[in-house]
C-alpha cells in the first residue's frame, strides 16, 4: 500500500506539475471531466488555487479551487454559485488516484481546502456532484464531509445533471 508522505498537501500545483495533474485528472474519468495541459494552465491563469499530495515522487491526490473573485472562469457550475453567493470557495475538482481511494487522501485534501477557505474569510465551500450520469460514491463522500444539496443544474442539453452542494465553514476570529 502506498502511503502519502504527509497528512497535508505537499505541493502547490504549478507549471512543473501540469503533466502529473492532467494524468491524475484524466485517469479518474468518467467520474471527472477530462482536461488537457492548456486548459489546466488556463484555469491557473484565472486564479485557480491548487494543491496536491505526493507519495514516492508521484502525485496521488489533488484539488483545484477558486473563490468568488475569479470573474473570467467560464464553468456553468461556478457561475451558478457566483449568482447565489457573495463570498464562497468553489472546488472545481478533487482527484484521488483510483487505486488509493478510500484511504483518507480526499479527506486530507478537503480539510486543507476548508482551512485555506476559512482563513481567507469564505463562509462556505461549494462543489457539484453529478447525478446524471450518477456518481453515488462522490455524493456519499461529500455528504460525509458535511456538504448538503442546495439546488440542481441541468447541463449539456439535459445529458448531465449536477447536485449543487455547499458546506458551511467556521471562520476564525482575528
Amino acid at each position: 500500500m502506498t502511503r502519502p508522505t504527509s497528512p497535508n498537501p505537499t505541493c502547490r500545483l504549478t507549471e512543473a506539475n501540469i503533466d502529473a495533474f492532467v494524468a491524475l485528472n484524466n485517469g479518474a474519468a468518467p467520474d471527472i471531466l477530462p482536461l488537457d495541459a492548456d486548459r489546466f494552465r488556463q484555469l491557473l491563469g484565472f486564479g485557480g488555487i491548487s494543491a496536491g499530495i505526493r507519495s514516492h515522487d508521484r502525485l496521488v491526490a489533488a484539488a483545484l479551487w477558486f473563490d468568488e473573485t475569479t470573474r473570467d472562469y467560464d464553468s456553468p457550475n461556478y457561475r451558478w454559485f457566483l449568482d447565489r453567493f457573495d463570498r464562497f470557495t468553489y472546488v472545481d475538482r478533487i482527484i484521488v488516484a483510483p487505486e488509493l481511494r478510500g484511504r483518507g487522501l480526499g479527506h486530507r485534501i478537503y480539510h486543507y481546502v476548508f482551512a485555506e477557505a476559512a482563513a481567507a474569510g469564505s463562509p462556505v465551500v461549494a462543489c457539484e456532484v453529478y447525478e446524471r450520469p450518477p456518481n453515488p460514491a462522490s455524493r456519499a463522500f461529500h455528504e460525509q464531509l458535511g456538504f448538503t444539496i442546495i439546488g440542481r443544474q441541468t447541463l449539456d442539453g439535459g445529458n448531465r445533471e449536477a447536485a449543487m452542494m455547499v458546506r458551511p465553514l467556521v471562520i476564525p476570529v482575528a
